[in-house]
């Protein structure tokens, strides 16, 4: 290893991202003090060490690696006092390993109390714990062509980027808002339950790309961008690739139930926590499937659409809100409520649309106007608007393609308003027309 000795240190806010970070700050400084046989290891320690401060704290944490002529230490330093523990849950963390593998693959490791909180240490050697005895190899299963180095490939195949983008974000303000909701019934175990979600959704989003868009769409905030310019294929991936631990499965199956359980509690008006529309809602079980099916064996089975779904959740109801203005309205005006239902349209704009009828309309996803080029980017901005409650898109005129009810598209300008009505409930007002 040589006689080298170098200290790196950061900081990172408490967010998904830090964990890969603080990967890259480990692994650069041993290749800089030329400590290559450490790096596979370290990249492990530190990942499990930051990934436990993560899911268990909302402080800023500290890594800090220090090399010198024994190895490697590292210290990852977080505002909680509360200490870690070894737990069954453990080897479903960020990466899949938990702090049964800091034991493993470290001399020795520990905690300490600092007045602001506690440090996690751990020692990596070149050689911490004699190899194992030899023992004859497993016969091959059927998924022994994607075990690597004890974590298993998953190929999602047509993967929809920006409705797993909309999905993962309101994923996690569901599982918040779930906790909470749990947490005077059985602390331990929500947190427990918590924990493994979070390891799950953290390993999505390390791996998971974010969508190419053209240039100047802002995936979070230019909703205009998404529903005009951000089209099929580029928002899809046509082949990803999911590096997991072995012991994934079970998390993802927990992440399928807990977040059902979430959505159902959502569509009840019992979390703060907008329901999931019913697409976004397949999705997370056709991803959750995926892992657990090709962890069996199984092929991949690429993401379609279903031709049928779900109603998304209890609508506004008409009889508590006056919908005459609109069904009287001289212009071309369509209201929709905060599920994505069609609940009023005027005259003018059942014309426009090609609509014989109200009755044509009325009830249908506002899914059924948008080209299907353009769904994901609809879903997307739909979704973000009810979990963050930003949009710039409200009260901006945009000029956007509709479906006629003959399947013809017709250009418009769109302008949306919203209403609040009882129960907190929102409706969105768009009145259209011609823009030449």
């Amino acid at each position: 290893m040589g006689g080298h000795v170098a200290v790196a240190r950061q900081r990172f806010d408490p967010v998904p991202e830090c964990a890969g970070a603080a990967r890259r700050l480990v692994r650069e400084l041993l290749l800089r003090t030329d400590s290559d046989d450490l790096v596979d290891a370290a990249e492990l320690v530190v990942s499990e060490l930051v990934t436990n401060a993560l899911l268990h704290t909302a402080t800023v944490i500290e890594v800090s690696a220090d090399v010198d002529e024994t190895g490697l230490l590292i210290e990852v330093a977080d505002g909680s006092s509360t200490m870690p523990a070894e737990r069954d849950f453990a080897s479903l963390s960020g990466t899949g390993r938990g702090l049964g593998l800091v034991h493993e693959l470290t001399a020795t490791w520990g905690v300490r109390p600092v007045p602001d909180g506690k440090v996690v240490w751990a020692r990596v050697t070149a050689d911490p714990v004699p190899p194992a005895p030899a023992r004859a190899p497993d016969p091959p299963g059927p998924e022994a062509d994607r075990e690597v180095d004890g974590s298993v490939a998953v190929e999602l195949r047509n993967l929809p980027l920006l409705m797993h983008l909309a999905w993962h974000e309101h994923a996690e303000t569901l599982l918040r808002d779930y906790l909470l909701s749990r947490l005077e019934d059985d602390e331990a175990a929500a947190l427990a339950e918590h924990a493994v979600v979070s390891a799950a959704l953290a390993l999505l989003h390390e791996q998971v790309p974010a969508p190419v868009l053209p240039g100047g769409v802002d995936t979070l905030d230019d909703v205009a961008g998404l529903l005009t310019s951000v089209a099929e294929p580029a928002a899809t991936l046509a082949e990803g690739l999911l590096r997991l631990p072995s012991g994934a499965a079970a998390s993802f199956a927990i992440m399928d139930q807990v977040l059902d359980a979430a959505v159902a509690m959502a569509e009840t008006d019992r979390l703060l926590a907008a329901p999931m529309q019913p697409e976004l809602r397949a999705l997370r079980r056709w991803l959750c499937g995926q892992v657990e099916s090709q962890t069996a064996g199984a092929a991949p089975v690429p993401w379609s659409s279903p031709a049928s779904l779900p109603a998304p959740g209890s609508g506004v109801d008409t009889a508590d809100w006056d919908h005459a203005p609109i069904d009287r309205a001289v212009r071309a005006v369509v209201a929709v409520d905060d599920t994505d239902r069609v609940i009023a349209v005027s005259d003018a704009a059942l014309g426009l649309l090609g609509y014989a009828g109200p009755d044509d309309l009325v009830g249908r996803r506002l899914l059924a106007l948008i080209p299907v080029r353009f769904h994901q980017g609809h879903l997307a901005g739909f979704t973000r608007y009810l979990t963050h409650g930003r949009d710039p898109l409200i009260g901006t005129p945009v000029v956007v393609p509709f479906v006629r009810a003959d399947g013809t598209e017709i250009t418009l300008e769109m302008l949306v308003e919203v209403l609040s009505v009882a129960d907190g409930r929102r409706v969105f007002v768009a009145t259209l027309r011609d823009p030449s």
